[in-house]
């Protein structure tokens, strides 16, 4: 199943399996129509967040946002670097495009999204 879902996805679709209205305030969406029904496509694109830890691993890595769909993953880091991968060519993400200027409007594209996904 190639559909898009994240961990923040598991708490409302637990609360919509238990029959309750999943709260409009509570972050991600429910599973279960995805699961009754393989026709839906579910969410286009998901945004990737990280913030720096204090200590360990996650203190060495810059604070970054990406936007992923399934074809694309666009990042920004607050150092001002990007990155673009095409999924579907590069599935290990090996081969950054963000430089190549065929990209651009693409990137340009996917930072809208990026931005319109961070807004909410």
């Amino acid at each position: 199943d190639h559909r898009i879902v994240a961990n923040i996805d598991l708490a409302p679709t637990f609360v919509d399996f238990a029959g309750s209205p999943v709260p409009s305030t509570m972050d991600g969406i429910s599973l279960v129509p995805l699961l009754r029904d393989a026709n839906i496509d579910g969410r286009d694109s998901i945004l990737i967040e990280h913030w720096p830890t204090e200590e360990g691993l996650g203190s060495r890595i810059p604070e970054f946002y990406v936007v992923r769909t399934s074809d694309w993953k666009y990042v920004e880091y607050v150092t001002g670097e990007k990155e673009l991968y095409d999924l579907q060519n590069d599935p290990y993400e090996l081969n950054n495009l963000a430089g190549d200027e065929q990209y651009q409007a693409l990137m340009a594209e996917l930072k809208a999204k990026l931005d319109e996904l961070k807004a909410q």
